[in-house]
């Protein structure tokens, strides 16, 4: 059992001080399965000299999951380690607490990448529609495509209609991920303006964007995608394809889809007849068993 008594837990503040990592990080460990009897010895070391010691509090307070830790990790958004404020930025996302938002906007604009790609994570995380201008804004200007990736992938979580046209744009970028990303987004948005962008992702290069691609247009269940998701069920050569294909035909619900689906269950791959299966079933269609 973990002791409680104060001179216990000023012993383990004390090793987070060694700069041995086994040593400091298992004090940590222990800091937070003592939880709220730890708090204020954890939040008295927010500022100390020591990056690493910096460093393992504001995890340690971000673990500790407990509202009273806010302040000390709002304290750590402004350290002078980006790897104190990248932790603090993700505790804080995780935290889903709305307040945070306009803090985490601000960090949009730091100049150092990785603090940038943390806080667009975190509006993802928390929800909040106030980021949304945010991010649509830094869409436009972005280059980076690690960043434009996450941009998108936030936007999708906040499921806001303000972003479907930067998000159709980034279907056009030349990095996977991005375009990747963005169809996944636009999926989640559903909104049938996306749909034309969407059909012509369904011949793009890479797979997983046509995955995504096949997947957004079941979720927006436009009857214009019908034929193209036939097409892409019937010829893409990629397996992860087929199946996203016949997923997003049971998704759409058009009966149309049912005999096109059934032809298809002579395809070679376990995965797409799993799909089929799933869509036929979706479609309330029964399943052949004989076949």
């Amino acid at each position: 059992m973990v002791k409680m008594n104060p001179d216990y837990v000023q012993e383990l503040v004390a090793a987070l001080q060694i700069e041995d990592p086994d040593i400091h990080q298992a004090a940590a460990i222990e800091l937070v399965e003592m939880g709220p009897s730890a708090i204020d010895a954890l939040m008295s070391m927010v500022g100390h000299p020591l990056e690493h010691v910096r460093y393992i509090v504001t995890w340690a307070l971000g673990e500790m999951g407990d509202e009273r830790v806010l302040p000390a990790l709002m304290f750590a958004l402004n350290d002078g380690s980006s790897r104190v404020q990248e932790l603090a930025i993700k505790s804080l996302g995780e935290s889903g607490r709305p307040e945070i938002v306009p803090y985490l906007l601000d960090k949009l604009l730091s100049p150092d990448s990785s603090i940038r790609l943390s806080a667009v994570a975190a509006l993802g995380w928390i929800g909040d529609e106030r980021a949304v201008s945010g991010l649509i804004e830094m869409m436009g200007y972005a280059e980076d495509p690690q960043l434009l990736s996450h941009i998108a992938e936030a936007l999708g979580k906040l499921r806001n209609r303000q972003a479907v046209e930067a998000l159709i744009y980034s279907l056009r970028h030349p990095n996977d991920w991005v375009r990747m990303r963005a169809a996944r987004a636009l999926g989640r948005l559903r909104d049938v303006r996306a749909v034309d962008s969407l059909i012509h992702k369904l011949g793009d290069p890479n797979e997983w964007v046509r995955y995504n691609a096949a997947l957004a247009l079941g979720e927006i269940g436009q009857p214009d995608a019908l034929f193209d998701l036939v097409n892409a069920l019937r010829y893409d050569t990629m397996p992860q394809v087929r199946r996203a294909a016949a997923i997003a035909l049971g998704r759409m619900g058009d009966p149309r889809a049912i005999d096109v689906l059934r032809a298809c269950m002579d395809d070679p791959e376990v995965t797409v007849l799993e799909a089929i299966d799933v869509a036929l079933v979706l479609l309330g269609a029964p399943i052949n068993l004989d076949g």
